[in-house]
């Protein structure tokens, strides 16, 4: 008697490539925003091919070695010689078929040329380097929903009041002519709901009428581009005062139950001569592996 096969099985299909790495320190990072619900889990691994030796060390809430969101990233240190580092990617249907997969991989120079100065001149009587130009500020449009207020915007501006306790429930940033190459990524935490997608310029974080305060919240630059850029502003919880931004840091209260009352946001553009870390290039930039990895599926 024949038997049937269970009609419930799900086909994953697994996508791999392999990166050849001189010696050296190496930032594997997910690049790529999905839709909520929806990702393309890669891992990385060592790969048999060379002969130097490959160490991974994940970042918070990275777990073996697997990027699964916008932002997760990985260090990988190779050693003794020339080491070679295999992405699989899984595929699951019905998973983001219609995005592409996109790793960014950047060197991290650990030589004394991380600080770019040769446009600074030095002044004899400070000792240092004379100040550079001021930032040029870019422009950013705040657009939020402040408890018993409703939906209010500020341009370079604070939105929200951080003299007072209404909540600040949910913002959406607008960076108008944003250039290519960098882009702003921010999250929150939405009390009893839990935390949101980190999303880009545009999208909207937190709750409209919903009585939900945010209780932590997080800005980060993405990009290739993002070190010519730095993130300036506060944010404001009840009963907490203001705290400067620090990019990839997350704020909250005293107690992390504070809401979120005030926002005030600025992107500056740096200017020549500024120190800056800049970007040293990436074995992702070889076009036959990043046409290979960022076609779509």
């Amino acid at each position: 008697m024949s038997q049937e096969q269970p009609s419930n099985k799900i086909t994953i299909k697994v996508d791999t490539q392999i990166v050849m790495l001189k010696q050296g320190l190496y930032l594997f990072r997910c690049a790529s925003d999905y839709p909520e619900g929806q990702q393309v889990p890669t891992t990385l691994q060592a790969a048999p091919v060379a002969t130097g030796q490959v160490d991974f060390f994940p970042g918070v809430g990275v777990s073996r070695n697997t990027l699964r969101a916008l932002g997760d990233c990985v260090v990988v240190r190779v050693s003794r010689g020339d080491g070679a580092v295999m992405l699989a990617k899984y595929l699951v249907p019905g998973h983001s078929a219609a995005n592409d997969v996109q790793i960014q991989i950047d060197q991290v120079d650990a030589t004394g040329r991380f600080v770019r100065d040769s446009e600074t001149k030095r002044d004899p009587s400070a000792g240092g380097m004379s100040s550079s130009p001021s930032s040029q500020l870019e422009t950013i449009d705040l657009q939020g929903h402040v408890e018993r207020q409703g939906d209010v915007s500020a341009v370079n501006g604070w939105l929200g009041n951080p003299q007072k306790s209404a909540r600040l429930e949910g913002f959406s940033v607008h960076w108008y002519n944003r250039p290519e190459g960098v882009d702003l990524a921010y999250q929150c935490h939405v009390e009893g709901l839990g935390d949101s997608p980190l999303i880009k310029s545009g999208g909207f974080v937190g709750t409209r009428q919903r009585g939900a305060g945010i209780t932590q919240i997080l800005f980060s630059l993405v990009g290739q581009r993002a070190g010519d850029y730095e993130i300036q502003g506060q944010v404001c919880f009840t009963r907490g005062g203001s705290q400067q931004i620090v990019a990839g840091e997350r704020f909250s209260g005293p107690t992390g139950r504070e809401h979120l009352s005030a926002l005030r946001l600025s992107i500056a553009r740096r200017q020549r001569g500024e120190a800056t870390v800049p970007r040293s290039p990436s074995p992702w930039d070889d076009p036959s592996v990043t046409q290979i990895f960022r076609s779509g599926y």
